[in-house]
């Protein structure tokens, strides 16, 4: 029996193909589908990795750019007719002369070069549309592919992951979480501190801090809490936090991180805590961060200081307004994004 649902008309079938299970795949493929899926639309969710062809129109899956997944995907489309939409939700190609910073252990993984110079000879002949997470990476795939081919979906929180819960209490001396991947920090043999300035480095060196998963090499009173898998990942965050008052995002003034989301200033708001994040044009809180909640990425020990004392002063003023930006980013509130970017 063919459904008579008005919303359904005209769609077609899609095989959702994650690139992983983690946060990229979990956050840009798993839960749209999943959502799709719970309200009746013909999508079908297939392990990391794997294409099957089961006659259907269409497949969506993210990060097409190395020169062998580019050409398996060529040849799958060739073979079936299927088109292909592509999410991008990270810089992992040469754009403007740069690479990955060398800090970020990717950098050692993923050749940069070889992914642009496959993007320049197949991305546009594979995909019929791309998908991408900011509207820095709409800029920087334009140079592969049409605008209009493009459309941008920020990351959004799923309300049914986050149940956001106002009532909690704050510790009254600081306490700092990091909650960052090891992404973001430089090795020890490397004597580079990643994504954290010099002088956030100096200020947090002698501060009570947490880190999940892992202790930055350079941080001195550091509480080690667990990784988490991504579906346990909301609700231990919420707990991790709850021991916290500021969970901290660094970022470096690079084209890498201006590509980025804001989506840990999002989990941030979600488990009631402020966000205190690094500063500068064109970054990824610029838009969306309370002026008392940004570290200016150039900003001395002095001034973080002064930063930090100040929004806990205003500290409740700051969450009210992470609340209200929250708001705009529940997945639910924006399904119909996916569901015309993949079923149309």
């Amino acid at each position: 029996m063919e459904r008579s649902d008005s919303n359904t008309k005209n769609e077609i079938r899609v095989l959702a193909v994650p690139g992983d299970t983690g946060g990229c795949g979990h956050y840009r493929v798993i839960k749209p589908t999943m959502t799709l899926q719970s309200i009746g639309r013909d999508i079908t969710l297939a392990p990391a990795g794997k294409f099957y062809y089961y006659g259907q129109e269409r497949i969506f899956t993210q990060r097409l750019f190395s020169p062998s997944i580019l050409e398996l995907l060529k040849n799958l489309k060739d073979q079936t007719g299927c088109s292909i939409v592509c999410d991008c939700d990270d810089l992992i190609w040469t754009w403007n002369g740069e690479k990955l910073p060398d800090y970020n252990f990717c950098s050692k993984k993923i050749d940069c070069d070889a992914n642009r110079a496959a993007m320049e000879k197949l991305l546009d002949q594979v995909v019929d549309r791309v998908t991408v997470s900011t509207r820095y990476l709409r800029i920087a795939m334009r140079d592969f592919t049409d605008e209009s081919k493009i459309t941008h979906i920020p990351n959004y929180l799923s309300w049914s992951d986050w149940h956001l819960d106002l009532n909690q209490r704050v510790p009254k001396e600081p306490v700092f979480f990091f909650a960052g991947t090891s992404t973001h920090v430089g090795s020890k043999e490397s004597g580079l501190f990643g994504d954290f300035s010099e002088s956030l480095v100096d200020y947090l060196r002698d501060k009570k801090m947490m880190s999940k998963g892992f202790k930055p090499w350079f941080l001195n009173d550091c509480q080690v809490v667990p990784y988490s898998t991504i579906n346990q990942y909301a609700q231990d965050f919420k707990l991790q936090a709850s021991a916290c008052t500021f969970v901290i995002a660094p970022l470096q003034d690079n084209l890498f991180n201006k590509c980025k989301s804001n989506l840990k200033y999002l989990e941030t708001a979600a488990v009631g805590r402020v966000c205190l994040c690094q500063s500068f044009e064109d970054g990824p809180f610029e838009s969306i961060a309370h002026p008392y909640q940004k570290i200016p990425v150039d900003a001395d020990k002095q001034k973080i200081d002064y930063i930090v004392k100040r929004a806990l002063s205003n500290y409740n003023e700051i969450l009210i307004h992470q609340y209200k930006k929250l708001n705009e980013y529940w997945l639910e509130n924006h399904i119909s994004e996916w569901g015309d970017a993949l079923l149309k």
